[in-house]
């Protein structure tokens, strides 16, 4: 059966940049209201539109999860990689009147096991710097959990709670949006 993902056209978003972008309400509507479902397969090459992926930290007593991507993952451009965030592409079955927060939820749901008290939005990832970035666009959250997250889907990812001085040895080995993420921490 064919995937569709939410994307939405790259014309209406602001130029790429390095650094994490502010999320004004105008951005959010447009990238909640402005999108698309796309087959899969033509959304991950076509850079005329970016999928929009809720991209979530998830913190518990000042450690963060971190999650070591294992080759059982979908995209193998991330195998091996390590990740400070949980989310995934936004599917029609989360096309709710909010489709960033219908799939935020689900995907928290799928991916991890915690109890999150509070979302923080902290900004906006559009970077440029390889083909991945160039057709995916981010809405980077902070999670405060109640209790130390769990990874649900061990045979993709292996997680453990570690603090940012202990991340940050690990830098060069994070994928391109959690560096960026860890950055804004």
């Amino acid at each position: 059966m064919m995937e569709y993902v939410y994307a939405v056209p790259t014309a209406l978003l602001p130029q790429p940049s390095p650094q994490l972008q502010p999320v004004t309400p105008e951005l959010y509507e447009i990238l909640s209201t402005r999108g698309t479902f796309l087959p899969r397969p033509e959304a991950e090459e076509d850079e005329t539109h970016r999928q929009v992926i809720p991209y979530v930290l998830a913190k518990h007593q000042g450690k963060y999860l971190l999650m070591h991507r294992t080759r059982a993952g979908g995209d193998q451009r991330l195998h091996l990689k390590y990740s400070l965030g949980v989310g995934g592409h936004i599917n029609p079955i989360d096309g709710a009147t909010d489709p960033i927060q219908a799939g935020l939820a689900r995907e928290l749901e799928e991916e991890i096991e915690a109890n999150v008290t509070s979302l923080d939005l902290l900004g906006l990832i559009l970077l440029n710097d390889s083909p991945v970035s160039r057709v995916h666009v981010g809405l980077l959250y902070l999670a405060h959990c109640e209790n130390a997250p769990l990874v649900r889907e061990t045979e993709k990812l292996q997680g453990e709670m570690r603090t940012r001085h202990q991340i940050r040895d690990l830098y060069d080995a994070l994928e391109g949006w959690s560096q960026l993420a860890f950055d804004a921490l």
